[in-house]
């Protein structure tokens, strides 16, 4: 199968080998249960939002794997991330498509954020669904900065650097805990 892959705003096409669903029940990733819910739930055309902590942890191969329950009717469009224009609204119908985006973070320019990410859950209203996965950040964090102190902050890629900066200058706000 080859899907569509954008990156500076430049369409290719990617051989898709990722695993199949009957894949991660047998290793154990995800449960008979779970597969099937989510088997009715795609084949209805529901959004769906796939989240696990680390980098490389499977996200997107199972947000791939669950995509291949959808109809044969609905055109998937891959959001474009950074580049996206939504130039699909004028000529899709939201009943004949279903939204793909590989991520929803900043951590680079073929993921949606910002204004990008606004307009893809705008169109949830309009009836488009949409699959796509997310890092949850900063858990467990618990940090003390005394006065005067230097510090610096450092972490592999999606680790929440940024996110933690973010939240202590006040330009994001925390969903959960405090910060003082």
């Amino acid at each position: 199968m080859l899907y569509s892959r954008w990156w500076a705003n430049q369409h290719f096409g990617q051989d898709d080998d990722s695993l199949s669903i009957l894949d991660l029940v047998n290793s154990g990733t995800i449960d008979c249960k779970l597969a099937a819910l989510l088997w009715l739930l795609i084949e209805q055309r529901s959004s769906v939002m796939v989240a696990a902590g680390p980098s490389f942890a499977g996200k997107t191969t199972l947000l791939h794997a669950l995509l291949d329950f959808l109809p044969p009717d609905p055109e998937k469009i891959f959001l474009k991330g950074y580049f996206e224009n939504f130039a699909f609204v004028e000529y899709s119908r939201p009943e004949s498509a279903y939204l793909v985006s590989e991520e929803i973070s900043n951590h680079s320019y073929e993921y949606l954020w910002g204004s990008q990410a606004i307009r893809a859950f705008s169109l949830l209203s309009m009836g488009y669904p949409l699959g796509a996965t997310i890092v949850p950040a900063l858990r467990g964090v618990d940090l003390e900065v005394a006065e005067g102190e230097f510090m610096s902050i450092v972490g592999p890629s999606g680790s929440g650097k940024t996110t933690l900066l973010n939240i202590i200058g006040c330009i994001d706000h925390a969903t959960a805990g405090s910060v003082k």
